[in-house]
């Protein structure tokens, strides 16, 4: 019986380290970024892998170029509408989450950015496409 237990936590392990790799995708060695740092081509890169489910009910939509020298990811929650939700605990969440993760971050989009000193705002949508909130991590 124990035998069987440590068999499903191995297991249970394995498919949650699995679904994280979906999430921070780790570059392979013929996925190399450019030698010279291109925004346009790194997110014409990133953009061929969206849009992608990263959690039950999150999607990551799309990347592009802001307009204040920074990089806008667009997401949306597919099961939720504004009336659902706290705007503003949401964005309090979300927010220490993220730029806590462009600080660190070994996935390869988030550190390329990081490198190169170009902020990361997200966008949030509900289901309807109503914004929910947004907010900038550097």
């Amino acid at each position: 019986m124990l035998k069987q237990i440590c068999m499903l936590v191995v297991i249970g392990v394995c498919v949650s380290c699995s679904n994280n790799n979906k999430m921070e995708p780790r570059l392979s060695p013929g996925d190399q970024p450019p030698e010279k740092f291109n925004l346009a081509v790194n997110l014409e890169r990133l953009n061929k892998r969206l849009p992608e489910f990263v959690l039950n009910g999150i999607r990551f939509d799309s990347a592009r170029a802001g307009t204040e020298g920074n990089v806008v990811f667009y997401y949306s929650l597919t099961d939720l509408q504004l009336s659902d939700i706290q705007p503003g605990e949401f964005k309090k969440l979300h927010q220490a989450e993220h730029c806590a993760t462009y600080k660190t971050s070994p996935t390869w989009f988030i550190e390329i950015f990081r490198l190169e000193h170009i902020p990361i705002r997200y966008q949030w949508f509900d289901r309807n496409g109503a914004e929910i909130c947004s907010y900038q991590c550097e």
